[in-house]
């Protein structure tokens, strides 16, 4: 290839990197990549997953870790067996609000990749609908006020006992 071919390659491959990113950050779920050294990228949902003071991840030095010291060893075994042995685990976390699932996934084995092994984690969506898709929902099914309030109290969290007993 000719330096002018090849500037061409080098800056559709920035604008890829840059196109899968927003991409990415477009997702509702969080996403880190991590490789042995800790986290190489998190799209904007993880980002607000590791700063939420209730969530039960967080970031330190670069590194995840369950805020709650009980739980970080599962964890750290999680991200090992999906560094080192190329498996699959799916934790579910607890904190002050609702669990959230961790799905650890290998995508590179070390052998492959110059810079070693590296995972993928996926972590729950916070909020299980988004107001608009639920107001839409709503609309769609013709739910009167009283049902579009359960069901926002039910995407809350609520538990059905909690929403009758305030009704």
């Amino acid at each position: 290839m000719s330096p002018s071919e090849l500037s061409v390659v080098s800056t559709r491959n920035q604008s890829t990197g840059r196109c899968l990113a927003a991409i990415l950050d477009e997702i509702d779920y969080g996403i880190v990549s991590y490789d042995g050294h800790g986290i190489v990228q998190c799209n904007r949902a993880a980002q607000a997953q590791l700063a939420d003071r209730d969530s039960p991840l967080v970031s330190e030095d670069g590194r995840i870790r369950a805020r709650d010291a009980s739980q970080d060893k599962g964890l750290q075994e999680a991200l090992r067996d999906a560094l080192v042995r190329g498996r699959r685990r799916l934790l579910t976390l607890t904190g002050r609000s609702r669990p959230l699932p961790v799905a650890f996934v290998p995508l590179a084995n070390g052998k492959d990749e110059p810079d070693g092994p590296v995972a993928m984690l996926v972590t729950g969506r916070r909020d299980l609908c988004s107001s608009l898709a639920a107001y839409w929902f709503c609309a769609a099914h013709s739910l009167s006020p009283a049902e579009s309030g359960v069901l926002t109290e039910l995407l809350a969290g609520l538990q059905p006992r909690a929403i009758a007993e305030r009704k």
